[in-house]
């Protein structure tokens, strides 16, 4: 209301998308020359680089997923999300079964195209709204607000589906994951690592389950 100059600098993410705008904004009417067009524009190269700082902090480079930072500082706002609209968010943590044996008979860089693999089906069976991670190595964690556990149950079936219609289930027929999957009603004061631990409970009581099982050749939900 009530502007009367206005002068902007495009922001873009890591990846060329623009993203906004640094902005200079006033209620009168003021001159704008070549030297504050400069200032400008470095200014909004130093908001870039902190933009890519941060995301390469809270990013999985192999993935493209978060990391356990990002999935912390993620966390707090959906938590608080929740937390405002007293509805509940449901975590799902996820080990993959015999992932070791797959880098020691092919190798890490196969190990490597099964972890990105596992990413991308994660990324497309899921809610864009649900947050993922690589938590590390060979685990990784859904955070999913607005949602009950059966919705989530049902988000791991289907990327349980991808994989057993995939080449990856033909070059590793043995290849599975545990899960876990708590739901909680979210509070102010509730911690994601004591959601986390409880989740992760479960998963270990699944794997336990499956290891006196004959195996099978596909992943199966918890």
């Amino acid at each position: 209301p009530n502007i009367r100059f206005y002068a902007g600098q495009p922001l873009r993410a890591p990846g060329g998308a623009n993203i906004g705008s640094f902005c200079v904004i006033d209620r009168q009417p003021r001159e704008f020359g070549d030297e504050d067009r400069a200032l400008l524009a470095d200014l909004a190269t130093l908001v870039e680089r902190e933009l890519s700082l941060l995301l390469e902090a809270t990013q999985d480079p192999l993935t493209g997923l978060y990391n356990r930072r990002g999935l912390n500082d993620v966390a707090q706002h959906v938590i608080a999300l929740c937390a405002r609209s007293g509805s509940r968010a449901t975590v799902a943590t996820i080990d993959l079964d015999n992932f070791k044996q797959i880098n020691d008979r092919h190798g890490h860089e196969e190990g490597d195209r099964v972890l990105q693999w596992f990413a991308r089906t994660l990324l497309k069976h899921f809610r864009r709204s649900d947050v993922i991670a690589r938590l590390g190595g060979d685990e990784f964690c859904i955070l999913a607000p607005l949602i009950a556990a059966d919705g989530l149950r049902a988000s791991v079936a289907r990327v349980t589906t991808a994989y057993q219609q995939s080449d990856l289930a033909a070059r590793h027929p043995d290849f599975s994951w545990s899960v876990g999957i708590r739901e909680i009603r979210c509070e102010p004061d509730t911690q994601l690592d004591e959601v986390l631990r409880l989740a992760d409970q479960q998963m270990y009581a699944d794997k336990q389950a499956r290891q006196q099982k004959p195996a099978r050749p596909s992943g199966k939900r918890g």
